[in-house]
């Protein structure tokens, strides 16, 4: 729902404070990361993406704008587009539909008149600067506080307002004396802090962006902390969260593991996935040394090395686990994902996955798919019980995995040679979708019965005629057979 109080005392404070002229800008914190921010308040169209020089000034009428893009409110002012009160301002210009919008709240909610005003001689003045006192008095009443509130009423404006965005820790590093001009850069961080930000009743500001009532279910906030890729018991359409296994509606795309996301979630179905609201690092571990260096491939395809960055937390495996554990987590090929902190310093968390074994090969010499695959990948090596071998070595029914990082910016082809052989005696699961099946083997005068289940990988077409009339080609109960084994132990094809 969206804050009905943050509206008003937003248009209000542009009412009062819009008649203030900035000053000169003073020095900014070097430390902070204002082109992070930027990037993300492009891709929400919070701020126009023609704007790229953090330095320059914010005007009123831009962030009129951005103010109206963030409470959720843009197609609200492209209704209302047509009219003017203002003589600086055009009735068709696109300005006018945003001052329309804030003119309409105000007299939705009873307000005598209009919450957008000019400046003394009746005029808007679109193009003139905003100061960071009015910066920090908007953002703090867009979080539902206003003159009223006893925490504002210990200090004159705009110190109060300032002190209280410091508060709510809206404005760390940032240091502007508080009538400098406000700037793009300044300006992005403020509503990237913002969309972290709870608002005074306790609900996210950010909801009024993402409402859409053109989609099912509730907008929630998640972690994605894995996929299909990173876990064999999620399914394509299926997605690990912080908020707990959930189901990709169709035609959802899949969220990229470790970014915070506003979804809409329909019970346990993701029917909509909103934007990522965060900036994440990622490391493809080469390798981890025995004093826990770790060496990786950066972007530019160079090894470089670092120890794990502390975090807020971390995950690994979906659940939550501390510093050491998952710094013990970690292996050769493991991928590393770090999310920034909204400051730009610092990580909120950080998540470990495990190696990625991929999609197994059968080896055989007329198995072209497996022949392509080992002629078009790089890989490091490859290594076969303990051994380092060449694709001479292989030998029939070897299984093959080209183990990589999730971005597969390094990979070895993994190699192993399991079988088991006996008489089926039964499957497990459902007749029509069986997902193991039960040996007896006989060792000596010993026979014993070993169930098996099927990889994610095994064609099941073989069993298609359970149960039915049997093809030469049909596995059945009764049938001696050999079956490979993958590295986990799962059958990969029976012979």
């Amino acid at each position: 729902m969206k804050l009905k109080i943050s509206r008003i005392s937003l248009m209000l404070v542009i009412t009062i404070l819009f008649t203030f002229f900035g000053f000169n800008i003073v020095g900014l914190a070097d430390t902070l990361d204002y082109q992070t921010p930027l990037t993300q308040m492009h891709e929400l169209g919070i701020i126009d993406s023609s704007v790229t020089n953090v330095n320059s000034f914010v005007t009123r009428g831009e962030l009129l704008k951005s103010i109206i893009v963030a409470e959720g409110l843009t197609a609200d002012a492209e209704n209302s587009e047509g009219s003017t009160i203002f003589p600086d301002i055009t009735a068709n210009s696109e300005l006018s539909g945003y001052i329309n919008e804030g003119l309409n709240i105000g007299t939705a909610q009873g307000v005598n008149e209009g919450v957008v005003y000019g400046t003394p001689n009746g005029t808007y003045k679109p193009n003139e600067t905003v100061t960071y006192a009015e910066a920090c008095t908007i953002m703090v009443r867009l979080l539902g506080y206003s003159d009223t509130d006893s925490i504002l009423q210990n200090a004159p404006w705009p110190k109060n307002y300032i002190q209280e965005a410091s508060t709510l820790n809206l404005t760390t590093g940032i240091s502007l004396s508080k009538f400098a001009n406000l700037t793009v850069g300044v300006e992005a961080v403020l509503f990237d802090r913002l969309f972290d930000s709870l608002n005074k009743d306790g609900s996210f500001f950010s909801d009024n962006y993402y409402s859409d009532t053109t989609v099912t279910g509730n907008l929630t906030e998640a972690i994605i902390l894995g996929n299909s890729q990173t876990s064999d018991n999620l399914a394509d359409n299926q997605i690990l969260t912080s908020i707990g296994t959930l189901t990709l509606d169709n035609g959802v795309t899949t969220p990229d593991v470790g970014g915070k996301y506003k979804l809409y979630v329909s019970g346990t179905t993701v029917t909509k996935v909103a934007v990522k609201e965060n900036t994440l690092e990622d490391y493809a571990v080469k390798s981890i040394s025995a004093d826990k260096v770790i060496s990786y491939t950066d972007d530019n395809n160079q090894i470089q090395t670092m120890s794990l960055p502390q975090a807020s937390s971390y995950y690994y495996h979906g659940e939550y686990v501390d510093y050491d554990t998952a710094v013990n987590s970690i292996q050769n090929y493991s991928s590393i994902i770090l999310a920034k902190n909204s400051s730009g310093i610092g990580y909120e968390y950080g998540i470990i996955v495990d190696p990625n074994f991929g999609e197994p090969y059968i080896f055989q010499y007329d198995n072209n798919a497996l022949i392509t695959k080992l002629a078009n990948t790089k890989y490091d090596y490859m290594y076969r019980n303990g051994t380092n071998i060449t694709e001479q070595d292989l030998c029939p029914y070897n299984v093959v995995y080209f183990v990589s990082d999730i971005w597969n910016k390094d990979t070895f082809a993994y190699v192993c040679g399991n079988t088991s052989y006996g008489e089926i005696t039964g499957f497990t699961g459902n007749i029509t979708n069986p997902t193991g099946l039960s040996i007896s083997i006989t060792t000596g005068h010993n026979t014993s019965i070993y169930t098996y289940t099927f990889s994610p990988y095994f064609n099941k077409t073989k069993l298609s005629n359970i149960g039915g009339v049997y093809g030469s080609n049909i596995t059945k109960v009764g049938d001696y057979t050999n079956l490979v084994l993958g590295e986990d132990g799962s059958v990969v094809d029976i012979i």
